[in-house]
């Protein structure tokens, strides 16, 4: 499966949203993202994991449960992504930058060339 990095994004988005409401572990199924499948919400979620984003615990059952996955918290790392991703008019224009460079790419390179665009067009 290839990064959809619309789906990191609404992913925390709706972690931060549920975040600030309820101050207990998210589950995967609470972030009640539909456009999605939940194998496509758990690989992504692997992704975060993998790329030091966030604190979770994946379902152990020999059928995977949505319901038994949880995010604990997001790291420093995935709060600055979520801070960044905040604003929807600068992660569409460099998304269209850097889809147009490469074919694909994995989180750890979006997010380190999404800071350099940031950090070149905003002094952020």
């Amino acid at each position: 499966m290839n990064l959809n990095i619309d789906c990191i994004r609404d992913i925390l988005l709706s972690y931060d949203a549920l975040n600030q409401t309820q101050k207990e572990v998210i589950s995967q199924r609470d972030l009640h993202l539909d456009a999605y499948t939940d194998h496509e919400i758990t690989f992504h979620l692997k992704q975060m994991d993998l790329s030091n984003c966030a604190s979770m615990k994946f379902s152990e059952s020999l059928t995977y449960n949505p319901e038994e996955t949880f995010i604990h918290d997001l790291t420093r790392y995935g709060e600055d992504l979520l801070a960044a991703m905040q604003d929807e008019n600068t992660f569409v224009e460099f998304k269209e930058i850097i889809d147009s460079k490469y074919p694909s790419y994995n989180l750890e390179i979006f997010i380190y060339a999404y800071h350099s665009f940031l950090s070149t067009r905003y002094g952020m």
